[in-house]
């Protein structure tokens, strides 16, 4: 899974330029658009474009690991462990 630390990057910059950061500061600035701003600091796991990572770190003047995190996947629960794929003959009793 995949985290990303856009918001406590964006605070960090708003500290130590004593001013609000914005979403449309950061578009402005980089080029990566709000609605990916917006899906990285709310989903994990979404999946971004080396290009937007590259400008983000450029413009917070950080690596990719200030910006991610990598964490293996939570273990299946009980439930999910028992879900079977479903074959030709469950699909024809369906019918």
């Amino acid at each position: 899974m995949i985290i990303y630390h856009l918001k406590e990057l964006m605070h960090q910059k708003a500290v130590k330029m004593d001013t609000k950061l914005t979403y449309a500061d950061v578009v402005e600035a980089t080029g990566v658009s709000r609605s990916v701003l917006a899906r990285m600091a709310s989903r994990k796991g979404y999946h971004v474009s080396t290009e937007a990572i590259v400008s983000l770190c450029t413009y917070f003047n950080s690596t990719p690991n200030d910006l991610i995190t990598i964490r293996s996947a939570p273990p299946a629960t009980p439930a999910e462990k028992n879900i079977k794929p479903l074959n030709m003959s469950d699909l024809q009793r369906l019918r």
